[in-house]
């Protein structure tokens, strides 16, 4: 048969020519394994809650609207939407409402864990998330209020090997569940992660017992945003219009009912609305607030696969040069195949099957580098990427065609270039190597060149962005701050434990604040009088304790912090320079705002103090107004703040305030960070996306230069009768060099060139996605083209010393 007939004659080149045979086979399966592990991250993000079964028809329905001039965007919504949907909208199969438990404490016996994934759920939750039950009933769960749902391996955490079926679990707010199933983990690529489901008649039973006559009011209050609505619905044509339609009555009506006048006057809550948000789309593409886990961004899709495609390119234009490179061995060959009969056909074929068995090779040996690398990969770049063992083969079947496409385009050129030859010139010297070929393979070898200096100086970028985010000025000083979380556990006892902690030699200051900063601020609106009268703004605001300003070392500009007070709370407030400019008031101090709380009551402040502007919230996003105020007593702080010295032993201070907290709580887990850590967690994503920019420059950079190898071997290998004429008339070592390099360094040095302004318009869009940036200096991007050129330099030196140096004699003799 013939295509075996042509495998053979593949292989059997491949052993003659050995050093350029294995070079092209690490080319191409460096390329493969890149690609592949590339095209394994793309697939993760896309396929973000695509394991359940009906992605397509499920929808977030989130909320916006105005308060005053304020415009919010929150992936929550309304407590009664859930079920006004189901009731009220044909097309609407399912609704779900679910409500996150942040920071729980689960208790079973004597174990207690802190859990941020605890989540209370309507009893529609396992048909919109198919989410598979191991074991336990499938049906009619979590219709009663102690119902509850664990993962596995939360069941094997609490429970070990016995069976947790009927085991009862204890919160920390007083409600008790019994395990009535267990359900598989939740995969990696969802937008949420649970690893307990709790019945939501369990929050009906908590109102009950702290305001039993308001728990109708507040499960039927619009203007309490406190849910996550998720629907099923295949027809949603009109639905988002017919919603906000029926709704805007009965939400303008508690509007008014709220502020006690007309919605359109005074400025104060002026519109709510709705939207539908495929469930698809919200890891890439939603930046709401109050989002349950954090989103990626879809640049890193497009910059992952433009990376992958540049290096199949780099691949490909790496085999063409290095095919091409020993031309006038291949010329020989092809003219006696002539001569014995083969066609041009016949020859295309063979020179396109060799670069597919070539591939084919590479994929042999990227499959296994891939297998055996990915677990190091994932450990390295903190992901959990995994070849998807059911469906291998549909990958099988990609990856083949990808190869095979990789095969054809490497093979192509070299097959129309060959066979194009005819046989009465092959055999007159230097007729089949002309300078027409030359500008072809130089524009390969650019534009390989070009790419991988483009990867470099991205990387460099991303590198300079990186370094200054995790430098930024925070407006504070997080340095040696221990953060405790579940302070609440200490309830009434916080005063009591503060003065303890401060008395530890080695402890500087301590305080303590509901939210934690680094994280997303909650928002809330406060009312305040201006020269136009009553308005209505929409800030972020946080408790604190006193000692926060202290213990932060953030400086004041205006006023100070609040003294001490025996009142319920201190009517004082401090604002930064951002709510300032916010607020409209030039001279704050002394000016009053007002805040309502959930259970309408009305609280008046007076401002005492400005602060500077600092980093409450993630370095990414832009220093916002805050209102920061003192904690009503009956409520918790949530994280206590420690501040160490220098000289301190950290692990011994961390023994002596582990002892202090378990001696004050009762026997709560001790869970700590250092505020230094929990800010570098939030560049967790662009420090993964760094790495892996790096690393794939690196290989990009390593497969360019074997094809700069290459075009500087069909150079040479072109020009060596000039070379020889010109060392017979004099011309040193060191001038046919020159001639040489000034011959391949025109395409480099243009590549390297265009890389720089594309790498500058790259970089800057990359960078439009962050508030602060700091952009690299051009000055550096041309030190790294400068750089690059010059080791492409070094590389041509030591690759074509050697011949160069040969004397035209010795090959005559």
């Amino acid at each position: 048969m013939k295509l075996v007939r042509d495998i053979q004659v593949a292989i059997r080149s491949l052993f003659r020519f050995r050093t350029d045979a294995i070079i092209n086979v690490v080319g191409l399966s460096v390329g493969i394994t890149i690609s592949i592990i590339v095209l394994l991250y793309v697939r993760t993000e896309l396929n973000y809650d695509r394991h359940f079964s009906d992605y397509n028809d499920i929808y977030r329905v989130v909320t916006e609207g105005y308060i005053g001039d304020d415009y919010f965007n929150s992936a929550m919504s309304p407590v009664p939407l859930s079920a006004y949907l189901k009731n009220n909208f044909i097309q609407v199969d399912k609704s779900l409402k679910i409500v996150r438990g942040i920071n729980k404490l689960v208790s079973y016996g004597d174990k207690k864990f802190n859990e941020d994934n605890f989540y209370y759920a309507g009893a529609s939750f396992f048909s919109v998330f198919d989410i598979e039950i191991i074991k336990g009933e499938e049906r009619n769960l979590l219709l009663s209020a102690e119902d509850i749902v664990v993962t596995q391996s939360t069941a094997k955490r609490y429970f070990g090997d016995d069976d947790p079926l009927g085991k009862r679990l204890l919160l920390d707010n007083g409600l008790e569940f019994s395990v009535k199933a267990v359900c598989e983990d939740f995969k990696g690529n969802s937008h949420f992660h649970c690893d307990f489901i709790a019945s939501d008649n369990a929050i009906r039973k908590l109102y009950q017992w702290k305001n039993p006559e308001d728990v109708e009011e507040a499960m039927n209050n619009w203007l309490s945003i406190g849910r996550y609505t998720y629907i099923v619905a295949q027809d949603t044509v009109g639905l988002e219009k017919r919603l906000n339609d029926e709704l805007r009555l009965i939400i303008e009506t508690q509007i008014e009912r709220f502020e006690g006048v007309d919605s359109g006057v005074g400025g104060g809550l002026k519109s709510m609305g709705f939207r539908l948000q495929a469930i698809k789309d919200i890891h890439l593409y939603s930046k709401l607030e109050n989002e349950l886990e954090p989103g990626s961004r879809y640049i890193y899709v497009v910059l992952f696969l433009s990376v992958a495609f540049f290096v199949l390119v780099i691949t490909c234009l790496n085999f063409i040069n290095l095919t091409t490179a020993r031309a006038s061995q291949r010329l020989r060959e092809i003219g006696v195949r002539k001569l014995m009969g083969g066609t041009r056909n016949a020859l295309f074929v063979q020179f396109v099957v060799e670069a597919v068995t070539y591939s084919f090779i590479a994929l042999f040996i990227g499959l296994v580098l891939v297998e055996l690398l990915l677990p190091g990969f994932n450990m390295l770049f903190d992901l959990n990427l995994k070849i998807d063992r059911q469906g291998s083969s549909v990958d099988l079947i990609y990856v083949t065609l990808l190869t095979f496409l990789v095969g054809v385009v490497s093979g192509l050129y070299p097959a129309i270039s060959f066979s194009g030859y005819n046989e009465d010139v092959i055999f007159k010297r230097g007729a089949a190597l002309g300078k027409k070929s030359m500008m072809m393979r130089g524009v390969l070898a650019g534009c390989q060149i070009l790419v991988a200096t483009f990867l470099v100086i991205f990387s460099l970028g991303m590198f300079w962005q990186y370094q200054y985010l995790n430098h930024k000025d925070m407006g504070f000083v997080s340095k040696n701050i221990l953060v405790v979380e579940r302070g609440h556990a200490l309830g009434k006892k916080f005063s009591e434990v503060k003065a303890k902690l401060k008395s530890i030699p080695g402890v500087v200051s301590v305080s303590a604040c509901k939210h934690m900063i680094g994280k997303e601020a909650p928002l809330q609106s406060f009312k305040f009088v201006d020269k136009e009268g009553e308005r209505m703004v929409l800030l972020p605001y946080n408790y604190v304790d006193k000692d926060f300003f202290k213990t932060l070392q953030v400086n004041f500009v205006a006023g100070t912090m609040w003294g001490r007070t025996d009142q319920k709370m201190s009517h004082d407030i401090v604002v930064n320079l951002k709510a300032k400019e916010a607020l409209g008031m030039s001279k704050p101090l002394g000016k009053k705002i007002n805040y309502m709380d959930a259970s309408s009551q009305d609280y008046g402040f007076s401002i005492v103090g400005v602060s500077k502007d600092f980093h409450f919230e993630p370095v990414q996003l832009p220093v916002r107004p805050l209102l920061l105020l003192d904690l009503p007593k009956g409520s918790f702080y949530d994280n206590l703040l420690i501040k160490i010295s220098d000289d301190a032993s950290a692990e011994q201070l961390v023994g002596e305030i582990k002892q202090l907290w378990k001696a004050n709580t009762d026997n709560e887990p001790f869970e700590y960070v250092m505020m230094d850590e929990l800010l570098k967690s939030n560049l967790v994503e662009e420090q993964t996306v760094l790495k892996m920019i790096v690393l794939f420059a690196i290989l990009s950079l390593f497969v360019a230069w074997l094809g700069i190898r290459a075009f500087a071997a069909y150079v040479t290998e072109l020009k060596m009768s000039d070379f020889e004429i010109k060392k017979i008339l004099g011309a040193s070592n060191v001038q046919v060099f020159n001639e040489l390099f000034v011959e391949v360094g025109q395409f480099l040095i243009t590549g390297v060139i265009v890389s720089i302004p594309l790498s500058f318009v790259v970089l800057q869009l990359w960078l439009e996605g962050f508030a602060y940036y700091s952009r690299i200096p051009v000055f550096v991007m041309f030190a790294v083209a400068v750089a690059i050129f010059g080791l492409s330099f070094l590389f041509v030196l030591i690759h074509s010393s050697r011949t160069i140096k040969v004397s035209p004699f010795s090959k005559s003799s």
